[in-house]
């Protein structure tokens, strides 16, 4: 079983600093030479078929600033051998990185409950970085996204430089199990089978488990392997630039008509868009990482949206952002659809767990996606929901653009039988907007209304 530590960072020093520019070598976002002190230098790899944005093509590695203590037996795992394959870093030339420590663990585990006591075990190994750990000492390797983020800001400008620390954040650490042996269940025609766990023995964190079908377990050359690789590379990635954008986002007076912040969210909404399709024939845990926006950028969107809306943008990127901001409140509906238990957002994550294609957020739920959802709301109301955005949209209203949307949102709420959902929609509505409602000669629209907002 191959194991990866993931300890990501956000820089946003080119975005939010003008003049800044970082050490020309190696040449991001696909080095070819180079070195980066305290880190290490380029290694190239042959690996055809993923896009050079990903990130497998180029890797810095060694980072001799960071010293792991890494026995050859696991501690507390009688028999188990580790070993580890490489220390690497990688950096996108926008605002995404990562360090990466991949283990190669022996034997293969026999569940999934294994492999999370494994990585808890493996992100628990202490971890010394001397100049960058604030005179703490050695300290789990789980524990270290500060570390690296300090490591990177100063290794990525002149000696005696102003590392600018503030605009590189740190992540929270996650693990990606790769396992050869056949922990569960895989849906049929799929070549590999996901299993997201975030569990709370100490500090929760991420947990990917990508396992094979019964029927490949012991050949080689299956279609297993690269199906695993593309599932890591693309899915993580996807999770990345997500929560990447929620952080500049959330960025106070965030000035979404810079050019340099135009272009970070031209870039990412590509990429989503394009990791999504890699992977969603595989696994729904897609909507796992849109719905990490709001995770991180929590009661916002409605608000983000207007503010798109009435920016300065470029029509095509404000274009991408919006359909962005539409599948991350899709994505919460459908998490919100498949949760037993109480629903948690933000880090207050409690022996969660997710199987097949599935989230479940809340203590002890579990939780397996289905082609069904909840029974969508009456027909007749979501129909009228959406003439009623129509006729906003003829309106001529300056603030037209805006309201449709919120009772575009408030349909589909109420397409997925999000009753509660679609109410917080349309009480975030103007009055004109809301008054409309009369002219759609809807008498099921008329009822709600005056039902749940006493309007009419």
């Amino acid at each position: 079983m191959l194991v990866t530590a993931v300890l990501p960072f956000c820089d946003f020093r080119g975005a939010a600093t003008p003049g800044f520019a970082m050490l020309a070598r190696p040449p991001w976002p696909d080095p070819a030479t180079g070195h980066l002190r305290g880190i290490g230098g380029v290694r190239r790899r042959n690996l055809p078929g993923f896009d050079s944005w990903v990130g497998e093509a180029s890797l810095v590695c060694g980072i001799p600033a960071m010293a792991l203590d890494l026995p050859r037996w696991l501690p507390g795992r009688a028999g188990t051998r580790v070993a580890l394959v490489r220390k690497a870093c990688y950096f996108d030339g926008l605002i995404n990185g990562r360090f990466e420590f991949l283990f190669r663990v022996t034997p293969e585990p026999a569940s999934f409950a294994e492999v999370g006591e494994v990585a808890r075990t493996l992100l628990d190994r202490p971890v010394r970085v001397p100049r960058f750990d604030g005179g703490k000492g050695p300290r789990p390797l789980g524990g270290q996204s500060g570390a690296v983020a300090r490591l990177w800001a100063h290794a990525t400008v002149k000696r005696n430089a102003n590392p600018l620390l503030k605009e590189v954040r740190a992540g929270r650490a996650f693990a990606v199990a790769e396992s050869s042996a056949a922990i569960g269940e895989v849906p049929s025609g799929a070549p590999a089978g996901v299993e997201l766990r975030i569990d709370q023995t100490g500090k929760p964190f991420e947990l990917f488990i990508i396992h094979p079908p019964f029927s490949q377990v012991g050949q080689r050359r299956t279609p297993y392997r690269q199906a695993s690789r593309t599932l890591r590379t693309y899915l993580l990635r996807m999770l990345q630039d997500v929560e990447a954008l929620s952080q500049i986002s959330a960025i106070p007076g965030a000035p979404l008509d810079d050019d340099r912040v135009q272009a970070v969210f031209n870039e990412y909404t590509r990429h989503i868009i394009r990791s999504r399709a890699q992977v969603e024939d595989t696994t729904g845990l897609f909507n796992y990482c849109y719905a990490a926006f709001a995770r991180l950028y929590p009661g916002r969107v409605e608000g983000l949206r207007r503010q798109v809306v009435s920016s300065g943008m470029r029509p095509n990127v404000k274009a991408k952002v919006l359909d962005f901001l539409k599948e991350v409140e899709s994505a919460q509906t459908f998490i919100q659809n498949l949760v037993q238990g109480d629903y948690v957002m933000g880090d207050k994550y409690e022996d969660i767990t997710a199987t097949g294609q599935g989230i479940a957020i809340g203590r002890n739920s579990s939780a397996r996606v289905s082609d069904s959802v909840n029974q969508s709301l009456d027909p007749q109301l979501i129909s009228a929901l959406k003439d009623l955005a129509a006729k906003i949209r003829e309106s001529g209203n300056p603030e037209a653009e805006v309201e449709a949307e919120v009772i575009e949102a408030a349909a589909k709420k109420a397409e997925a039988g999000d009753e509660k959902g679609a109410i917080g929609h349309l009480k975030k509505a103007a009055g004109w907007a809301l008054g409309l409602g009369t002219t759609v000669g809807s008498v099921v629209l008329s009822a709600f209304l005056k039902s749940h907002l006493g309007i009419g």
